[in-house]
């Protein structure tokens, strides 16, 4: 059985005006708050019924929700990791690249020497005469 939509949980038509879905979640809202309705599970579809609202009331949420409902469904469940949730960002170590400028290497190593290099101890000092 397919997840029910926003559309179903607000219990509207997909060509549903702004303010059907507005009327519908208040309707709902008032029975499933967890205020007022201690049924197990009440949260949840409280919190369901937010996100539905949340999404159909804003127009650019709903017209790329309406998209999504558009698309051929994939297996969820798949190997691997998926392209489009890959990290956008690569990571270069400048110790050992070897394409570093020398100024890349020389902040490495001032970085490097801050940290792991032992200093001097600090003077301790001293009170001038007044």
């Amino acid at each position: 059985m397919a997840a029910p939509t926003y559309y179903d949980i607000l219990g509207v038509k997909s060509s549903a005006t702004a303010e059907e879905i507005r009327r519908a979640y208040r309707s709902k809202a008032k029975s499933l708050h967890p205020d007022v309705s201690p049924a197990p599970g009440a949260q949840a579809q409280f919190a369901a019924l937010a996100r539905a609202y949340e999404t159909l009331s804003d127009r650019t949420k709903r017209r790329d929700y309406d998209t999504s409902l558009n698309e051929p469904r994939t297996s969820r469940r798949t190997k691997g990791p998926r392209r489009e949730h890959q990290a956008h960002y690569t990571w270069t170590n400048i110790a050992t690249d070897s394409t570093g400028t020398p100024d890349r290497l020389r902040e490495f190593d001032e970085l490097y020497e801050t940290f792991f290099m032992p200093h001097a101890p600090a003077k301790p000092r001293t009170k001038k005469p007044t």
